[in-house]
């Protein structure tokens, strides 16, 4: 299972996180998360290439919108359900 990493927390705006969400829905959507999705940039001296699946890119944009914008996108409630039962007695047998 894939984890996300936060690749897209710092360095992009929320408008270009939810635009990359957009595309990979789409191509999650009509491909069956298939296709591999890419992003690249060249710099002066440098290039960078990231391929994720479809779905991996959901899962790291996901990330990157409840970093960005909390608000909307609010974290993940982590609940713990703890039940308590008397133990049973030579009665219950």
């Amino acid at each position: 299972m894939y984890e996300p990493t936060g690749i897209f927390r710092e360095g992009f705006s929320l408008a270009e996180v939810e635009g990359m969400l957009a595309i990979a829905k789409e191509t999650f959507i009509n491909n069956g998360g298939e296709q591999i999705v890419s992003w690249s940039s060249a710099g002066n001296q440098a290039t960078t290439r990231l391929t994720l699946t479809a779905a991996e890119m959901i899962k790291e944009c996901v990330y990157a919108l409840k970093l960005l914008d909390p608000e909307n996108y609010p974290p993940d409630v982590d609940r713990t359900a703890v039940s308590f039962h008397d133990a049973p007695t030579d009665a219950d047998y």
